[in-house]
């Protein structure tokens, strides 16, 4: 039987050689605990396995950076298939302790008031499944892939709560939509001056945001419904 010819959510590409993707990485729930309404989308296998690769690092990424505690599926993941991951894994042991330093947290008079180590993340790998996420979106909710003409800009860091004017950007925003629990969550503002560029925040476990912009040179599509 000949299989249905689909377009790629993520590149556009017609053809029969497609699966069901998560546009969120299913790594970030584990294996069994899927949400009921994740986002899927079609995908080719070239996209498919371009993202995929990163998935996991991007994960590991995620909850090396957040608190011991603050989500019962972060500690889940970390006491059990992370945990496995770094001790049969030697790369992704590297992955997780490339170029070691010692950094100080400050408080917000300046004061110094914990040390502890920090690694160096590869960025390209982990804004890869950011822009795969942002693609995978603007599919499933307008049914038109991101066009080819386009920047996409990922904020490092999570600190750009405490900026006045991000605070200003995020108050507009549109309300949380959930696809996933809130293991993944997010909020989008379109430039009322110019409508092809888009800011997004990405909530992942509850509390470690992502901020990112995109900028398209593409008529206007419709991401307010649907």
């Amino acid at each position: 039987m000949e299989k249905e010819m689909k377009n790629c959510g993520y590149c556009g590409v017609q053809t029969d050689v497609w699966t069901r993707d998560h546009v969120v990485p299913s790594t970030l729930w584990g294996k069994g605990h899927l949400p009921d309404h994740a986002v899927i989308i079609p995908s080719c296998d070239s996209c498919r396995l371009r993202f995929d690769v990163d998935a996991e690092y991007f994960r590991n990424c995620l909850i090396a950076m957040m608190d011991e505690g603050a989500h019962s599926v972060a500690d889940r993941l970390l006491s059990s298939t992370m945990k496995r991951s770094i001790e049969r894994n030697r790369t992704v042991r590297a992955d997780l302790s490339r170029n070691p330093r010692v950094a100080f947290r400050k408080t917000e008079s300046g004061i110094i008031v914990a040390g502890g180590v920090c690694v160096e993340f590869d960025r390209p790998r982990f804004n890869r499944i950011i822009e795969k996420i942002i693609r995978g979106i603007y599919f499933f909710k307008s049914r038109v892939v991101f066009p080819s003409g386009y920047q996409i800009d990922v904020y490092p860091g999570n600190d750009f709560w405490k900026d006045p004017v991000v605070g200003s950007l995020i108050n507009q925003m549109s309300p949380k939509l959930d696809f996933g629990d809130d293991v993944f969550a997010f909020h989008f503002l379109r430039d009322k001056e110019d409508p092809n560029r888009i800011v997004w925040l990405f909530v992942f476990y509850g509390n470690m945001g992502i901020l990112a912009s995109t900028e398209i040179l593409c008529p206007v599509t419709n991401l307010e419904q649907g």
